[in-house]
């Protein structure tokens, strides 16, 4: 019976040795699993802004040129902005990063007042840009 006890006391320990060592691996796993989401969580935001900070520039100098009237400057920056912006739509972000805002459908109404020479495109080109603006307010709070 001794013989049974002391075996019995020395599996418990061992058993209690394994499950502390688990509990060490699983704090360490845990921490290195949230360092690792910080930073993938900081590279998509600066990711998403530098293709939204890219498109707002390009619509700001836009807009620049049809208040000049120099119409084909200002579809060249669109075309720029709509570059940026089919990028920042194919990154892999999730919903509330994205926004719900139709890009695409912004750019083909600011194109074809561009091909108008419609001044008034300008209203639409800085609506455009107050809504990367917004969003990029957006992603910051996250």
């Amino acid at each position: 019976m001794k013989i049974m006890a002391r075996v019995l006391g020395v599996l418990s320990l061992v058993i209690l040795m394994v499950a502390i060592i688990a509990c060490l691996m699983a704090r360490q796993y845990k921490k290195a699993y949230l360092n690792e989401k910080a930073a993938r969580v900081a590279d998509a935001a600066m990711t998403v802004d530098l293709f939204l900070t890219s498109a707002q520039e390009s619509l700001l100098k836009a807009s620049l040129a049809v208040n000049r009237g120099n119409f084909e400057e200002a579809k060249d920056e669109i075309v720029s902005a709509k570059k940026s912006m089919g990028v920042f739509s194919s990154l892999t972000l999730p919903e509330e990063m994205k926004g719900t805002v139709d890009f695409s459908a912004s750019i083909t109404e600011i194109e074809t007042d561009l091909v108008k020479v419609n001044p008034e495109v300008q209203k639409k080109i800085l609506a455009l840009a107050g809504t990367i603006t917004d969003l990029l307010n957006f992603s910051e709070k996250k």
